[in-house]
């Protein structure tokens, strides 16, 4: 009879402790509680960022998943400049030099012209290097709203994948007004008026 009281005392004390790592592990509060977040949190958190400002006005565009980025400037005359950026688009990124193949089709085509771009190494770029690409569009296709592939591009070792557009999403698809002519500008910044003069 008193084994019997001290195994029922001794089951009675465990069974707390058992409880105890049974519910930390169901429901961590420790170390474990801050485990990485998964990649679709991971995902949700990189595709809210936003890009800072271009240097040359062009398009920002994302390399690989955000890796790299590229400045896309359509030019007069129907060039285009791609200027290579690192994973922060303030800062130039060298990549080999070699010749790229694009395809430009009108927004929406189903069908799309190969155009070339050529390195042309700004100064300061290495030997073989380049942070620049140049390429003249197709004939057919300039001042036109366009959908560029470049489908690879070789970056230390890399092949990345890049597509953009030659107008992306701007204030005129949400409803807001076109940016007014320089002096018309002027004119309506620096022009008192309304019921706050």
């Amino acid at each position: 009879m008193k084994c019997n009281r001290i195994g029922i005392i001794s089951l009675l004390f465990a069974a707390p402790l058992i409880g105890a790592v049974g519910c930390s592990r169901n429901n961590p509060t420790g170390p474990e509680a801050t485990a990485t977040p998964n990649a679709t949190t991971k995902g949700a958190a990189d595709d809210k960022h936003g890009h800072k400002p271009s240097a040359h006005g062009g398009i920002i565009v994302e390399i690989g998943q955000d890796n790299y980025h590229a400045e896309a400037v359509f030019a007069k005359g129907g060039v285009l400049r791609l200027y290579m950026l690192g994973n922060d688009e303030t800062k130039v990124q060298e990549i080999e030099a070699q010749p790229l193949t694009g395809y430009a089709k009108v927004e929406g085509d189903a069908e799309a012209i190969p155009f070339a771009l050529r390195p042309e190494p700004q100064p300061g770029d290495k030997p073989n290097m380049t942070s620049l690409f140049l390429g003249d569009l197709p004939k057919d296709l300039v001042g036109k709203k366009l959908e560029i592939t470049i489908p690879s591009v070789s970056i230390k070792g890399e092949r990345f994948r890049v597509a953009f557009k030659s107008v992306p999403d701007t204030a005129e698809d949400h409803g807001m007004p076109t940016k007014v002519a320089d002096e018309a500008e002027r004119k309506l910044y620096l022009t008192p008026g309304g019921k706050y003069t």
